[in-house]
């Protein structure tokens, strides 16, 4: 019998028995939160955008078109005490960071006392916390944009780290005791791997060159100071690999099953998922070596009475107990929600249960 089950959340082409009729969920990736949760973005059939979580608790959504919020452009993160964050446009026509509480307050951080000139892009993440990690474009010494690495906390907004030059890519993530870990390139098209803690330089993780060819665009983090991201070696082959208190480690060899990884989760145990290409195969998503009985779901297969042609997630979108949130998208040009979950608690309203 597999080890998985798929829940879906959400689906478009169907009823699901909620207020809400589902368009689409592209381009961004669903978040899922250590209560059970799954938050998405979500476009409606009558054109408004929303961010949207349903799970074990009563489903609620934020929809675009009254008050502050013109429309979410973002996926969203959430916590287990309810609070959710995203990008949004407000009524001014700015993106900007929304941020509403578990008490039901909406507020706009737009930043600008900071010196960021536009938010984003990548959407934002959350900690347990509450504090939202983000990137912005910031003006440098000279007058000229760049983008930098932000946090938002009980304190305010505060730069991580405020690129002088170079790039910032993916996501920034923070862990559960504030710590922001991120990926960026130095002019001379190094790539590096940092973290840092508020009122602290950043420490170096990692960079290509002596080891390393290429790193992932999306480290993600795990329990006690855990750093886990993808790389390509010099030496040929590639591999995720973790890194805690200054030990680098391999975690998953590409070896001679798969000729591509393309990112990397982590759970509280320290478990990955990877979405990689087996030789010969498609891209899956998989959690451990075996390209079939470790494969969760991946381009080509057959659900929902078609075939996958693409899937979106990244490190919003696993928890500590290692359930997974995906969005999926069809031959037939239906798309869904999926949360994968080996002991699936039941859901409020709408879900249907496949059996891999």
């Amino acid at each position: 019998m597999s080890r998985f089950e798929l829940v879906v959340v959400a689906a478009t082409r169907v009823d699901p028995g909620l207020s809400w009729r589902f368009s689409t969920f592209g381009p961004y990736v669903p978040a899922m939160s250590e209560s059970g949760e799954v938050a998405f973005q979500a476009t409606l059939a009558d054109g408004r955008t929303g961010a949207f979580v349903l799970g074990p608790c009563e489903p609620r959504a934020l929809l675009a078109g009254a008050g502050k919020l013109a429309s979410v452009e973002s996926h969203p993160d959430l916590n287990a005490a309810g609070d959710l964050c995203f990008y949004g446009v407000d009524a001014d026509g700015r993106t900007v960071l929304f941020f509403r509480s578990a008490a039901g307050e909406l507020r706009s951080e737009a930043g600008s006392t900071s010196g960021i000139i536009q938010i984003g892009p990548a959407g934002p993440t959350m900690n347990e916390a509450g504090a939202v990690a983000f990137r912005a474009d910031t003006w440098r010494r000279d007058r000229t944009a760049g983008a930098g690495v932000f946090v938002l906390d009980g304190h305010g907004i505060h730069a991580v780290d405020r690129r002088g030059s170079g790039e910032v890519h993916g996501l920034p993530v923070v862990d559960e005791d504030g710590r922001v870990v991120y990926r960026h390139d130095l002019d001379d098209g190094t790539e590096v791997i940092a973290a840092c803690r508020r009122g602290q330089p950043p420490l170096e993780v990692v960079r290509t060159g002596r080891d390393f060819a290429s790193l992932g665009r999306f480290p993600a983090t795990g329990p006690a100071g855990l750093i886990c991201f993808t790389a390509t070696l010099r030496s040929g082959g590639a591999g995720v690999f973790s890194w805690r208190d200054g030990r680098l480690e391999e975690v998953v060899d590409a070896g001679d099953t798969f000729e591509s990884i393309r990112g990397a989760l982590v759970n509280a145990a320290d478990r990955v998922v990877f979405f990689a290409t087996p030789r010969g195969g498609t891209l899956g998503i998989y959690v451990g070596l075996h390209p079939s009985n470790d494969r969760i779901l991946g381009f080509g297969d057959s659900l929902l009475g078609s075939i996958v042609v693409d899937f979106a997630l990244n490190p919003v979108s696993i928890n500590r107990a290692g359930q997974l949130a995906i969005r999926v998208a069809f031959a037939d040009g239906q798309e869904a929600i999926l949360r994968v979950d080996g002991r699936c608690a039941r859901l409020h309203g709408f879900c249907w249960r496949l059996r891999l």
